[in-house]
């Protein structure tokens, strides 16, 4: 391992105390055959502070000191890495995630108990070139299983292992051995006392996690997502979850359970976030439609409620709250391609800021139906109609008018009539766009002066 580590991290080895030891994400991939990760956490029983002077004398600079955890930032200018004492922790009830109090250490075996899974508690010496593996994580590493060494207060002590674990499962392709899986499913309520940013940073890494590394696999994503609802934890993030789980839906439609559809959903699109969520919550509404009526005609009504609701509670931000929820209540636009042309360009307009993820998402809603990755009808029919507008000149908005705002002041127009009449002449030329002339629209606009005089 010490070929592939920076020759100044081998040198800070050299000067520290005592031995320097890499530890967690960069030992875990390197026996796993992963690529190398740049995420180097160092520990050793040693202070914060003796570290720091080490690295002062190598040239490195000390970026910050914590007293209070035993631990230090220290950079090169390309990197920065982060060194913590060997230590133990203690925690009150429930799963907060803070330590309520660190002890120092001088024990590798004791600062391997705190950790969360044993494949990440395989400590290598930087001075010595050898690993450390009080827990058996080289044997799990090796038959790719996550293992806790304590897996009851791992997870008692921290509810977000439990997102770690799902994670893990997703980019790693490991699977999770049965006690710590028995464990994590019996403190699956632990996930209610993390911070809302912290749930939301690991649930943004899960639903990306196939671009992690190439040996992610494209179902990533999927795996993690089952393994997160496996341990009952996926539903209490998304509570509509629980209802949709076994939801069945039209066989001729579908070969899934609402549940199992969604997730299906998420890997059929790309990696992007805002994507990934649309793709998570586009039928979130069907319970809800199935319970009122029976049947799940509107969920995207309900769907766009609810998009909204959890993505304000998870804090997600203005811009992708709104981008996703219109995506969610738009996505079920003429399945059944009975939709008029006017209706269909009228929808393209209406959504052109947005048009190439609502493809997106309504190709991924097709494909996850039954696993069919031909060409969704819908989207076809949709680009047809999008690349003939633009054949035929169609104006995308009313700047595109040959008509101005001040033509229509000169003719009498005044106030909030401008804006109507624009919108008026704009709507005449999207079905009829020959009529985008100057002559053509002052015809009309005289017209429709006079009606309203």
């Amino acid at each position: 391992m010490r070929e592939i580590l920076p020759q100044n991290l081998i040198l800070l080895s050299q000067k520290t105390p005592k031995p320097l030891y890499l530890v967690g994400g960069a030992v875990r991939n390197y026996l796993a055959g992963l690529p190398p990760s740049e995420d180097y956490d160092l520990c050793g029983a040693m202070t914060a502070e003796e570290v720091s002077l080490a690295a002062q004398a190598v040239g490195l600079k000390t970026v910050a000191v914590y007293p209070r955890t035993h631990t230090a930032r220290i950079a090169d200018g390309k990197r920065v890495y982060e060194f913590t004492s060997f230590r133990t922790e203690s925690y009150e009830e429930g799963g907060a995630h803070t330590p309520l109090s660190v002890a120092f250490t001088q024990s590798l075996a004791e600062d391997a108990t705190r950790r969360d899974f044993a494949c990440n508690a395989v400590y290598y010496d930087v001075a010595l070139g050898r690993f450390e593996d009080p827990l058996g994580g080289i044997a799990d590493i090796k038959k790719g299983i996550i293992r806790a060494a304590n897996a009851q207060r791992v997870f008692r002590s921290d509810g977000l292992r439990l997102m770690r674990l799902a994670r893990f499962a997703g980019e790693l392709h490991f699977s999770p051995e049965a006690e710590t899986l028995a464990a994590a499913r019996r403190f699956a309520a632990n996930i209610d006392d993390i911070s809302t940013e912290r749930v939301v940073e690991e649930l943004r890494k899960i639903l990306l996690c196939d671009t992690k590394y190439p040996e992610s696999g494209a179902d990533a994503p999927v795996r993690a997502l089952k393994l997160l609802h496996e341990i009952r934890v996926l539903e209490r993030i998304f509570p509509f979850v629980k209802a949709a789980d076994g939801l069945a839906q039209r066989a001729d439609f579908h070969d899934h359970d609402v549940l199992n559809h969604t997730l299906y959903a998420v890997q059929h699109i790309a990696p992007d976030i805002t994507l990934r969520l649309a793709a998570l919550l586009h039928d979130a509404g069907k319970p809800v439609a199935y319970e009122k009526s029976g049947n799940m005609h509107y969920h995207e009504v309900y769907s766009e409620e609810l998009a909204q609701t959890l993505l304000s509670r998870y804090n997600f931000g203005n811009k992708t709250k709104a981008t996703v929820s219109r995506l969610c209540r738009a996505h079920m636009f003429d399945t059944s391609g009975t939709a008029r042309q006017i209706t269909r360009r009228k929808f393209i307009l209406r959504n052109q800021d947005i048009f190439e993820e609502l493809c997106a998402l309504m190709q991924a809603d097709f494909s996850a139906c039954k696993n069919d990755l031909s060409l969704a009808p819908t989207v076809k029919r949709l680009r047809e109609e999008r690349e003939n507008m633009v054949r035929l000149g169609v104006p995308f908005s009313p700047s595109e008018l040959a008509l101005s705002a001040t033509q229509l002041t000169n003719l009498g127009f005044a106030g909030k009539k401008i804006g109507d009449a624009l919108t008026f002449l704009w709507e005449e030329c999207v079905l009829h766009p020959e009529s985008n002339s100057p002559e053509k629209l002052l015809k009309l606009a005289r017209r429709r002066l006079e009606r309203i005089k």
